[in-house]
């Protein structure tokens, strides 16, 4: 099992972007005590693109 904090990347900027990888992303708000088990988490699960899809930009 691991832990929220292995190998976590923290963005305290309020500006940003984040490059997710296929698959499962987490994230979890940790600025207050609390956050987590009021919420403050969020699931994506990012899909390949399709190829015919020009408005796709790549980073």
């Amino acid at each position: 099992m691991k832990h929220a904090n292995e190998g976590y990347i923290e963005n305290n900027t309020g500006e940003g972007t984040i490059q997710l990888a296929y698959g499962g992303n987490y994230f979890i708000g940790t600025a207050a005590p609390g956050d987590c088990s009021g919420g403050m988490k969020l699931a994506i699960n990012a899909l390949a693109p399709d190829n015919k899809d020009s408005s796709f930009k790549s980073l």
